[in-house]
């Protein structure tokens, strides 16, 4: 049976504790969903994937990024990471500015410049006060560098993909567009493991101007799990 991750992922679970940095320290929930794949949820809400190898790791997403996300993953894992943005909205990229380097599909790039801006932090900033969480003074100011183009090189099924090894665990990226034009699924195919970042999960939004008829969405991501 196939396995799927969204933003909220049940599974054997726990609290970043001791061995976090201080200023980091119960920000996270943590999930272990297999050997190698570690799904973590920020106080927002909003949850990031990290899939560790034997060679090195890819973290998908990034969250709304108040804190020091890179300082946490340390905590978990010492291998080379690359970032993975599966799609171009604030509570996916913004911690991405906690990094030198990201990916994401070209398709989103426009929407990556927008929900980065001033406008868009602002909105953030008055939602998670508004909840209790502290945001940091730079957080309305600080550079988050264009992310890298995602080159894909291969075709599943219909759809364009790129295969990262990372040593015993393969990472299929597959271009999905729906929830937006650029957005990317991950599979494990070690696990049979789809994770679907926004593109599917309990209330999958297609209202946004960029976003795919709910039609054409729905018969792609059947399309989808017939060609994995």
């Amino acid at each position: 049976m196939r396995s799927v991750i969204r933003d909220k992922q049940k599974g054997k679970g726990g609290s970043c504790a001791g061995s976090c940095p201080f200023g980091i320290r119960n920000m996270y929930q943590i999930h272990h969903v297999f050997p190698g794949v570690t799904h973590i949820t920020e106080k927002m809400g909003v949850g990031f994937t990290l899939i560790e190898g034997e060679n090195r790791a890819i973290l998908f997403d990034t969250g709304y990024g108040f804190e020091n996300i890179q300082d946490f993953l340390k905590t978990i894992t010492k291998k080379p990471l690359t970032v993975i943005l599966s799609h171009g909205h604030h509570d996916h990229i913004l911690g991405a500015r906690w990094f030198e380097h990201s990916f994401l599909c070209r398709e989103d790039m426009n929407e990556f410049t927008e929900r980065t801006g001033t406008v868009q932090r602002e909105k953030v900033k008055k939602q998670a006060e508004e909840n209790g969480i502290h945001v940091p003074e730079d957080y309305l100011t600080a550079g988050i560098k264009t992310p890298e183009a995602v080159s894909f090189t291969e075709k599943t099924g219909p759809f364009e993909s790129i295969t990262e090894d990372l040593g015993g665990i393969t990472v299929n990226l597959i271009h999905v567009p729906g929830h937006t034009p650029g957005s990317i699924v991950l599979y494990i195919p070690e696990y049979s493991l789809l994770i679907t970042g926004d593109n599917w999960n309990p209330c999958t939004w297609m209202r946004f101007p960029t976003s795919e008829g709910a039609d054409t969405w729905r018969n792609r991501m059947k399309e989808l799990i017939r060609t994995i």
